[in-house]
């Protein structure tokens, strides 16, 4: 499933089922392949982008608060949190473990 405007949508496995594209999902009493774990990896290594960005906006408070500013403000401040997250995760330091 696209937006519209034709940037693909991809959800976690509570989407499956529906048009969204979603990781591979182990079949009962079987493994994934190696082909499909794979792509699972592919597909975390974009969506971790997204969740840290949900994470982001939660710690800044944005969606249980009530916004005060004008309402065409909105999308460039919550751009501009989940860039500043993404930054943030992009240049931290490697981990020791």
């Amino acid at each position: 499933m696209t937006s519209s405007k034709g940037i693909p949508r991809g959800g976690d496995t509570g989407y499956q089922g529906t048009a969204m594209q979603t990781p591979h999902k182990k079949p009962k009493g079987k493994d994934l392949t190696s082909e499909q774990k794979a792509a699972n990896r592919a597909f975390s290594s974009q969506r971790v982008k997204v969740e840290h960005g949900i994470g982001a906006l939660k710690r800044f408070g944005i969606p249980s608060q009530r916004w005060r500013n004008p309402r065409n403000t909105r999308t460039v401040i919550i751009k501009n949190v989940i860039g500043l997250a993404n930054w943030a995760y992009d240049e931290r330091p490697p981990s020791n473990g």
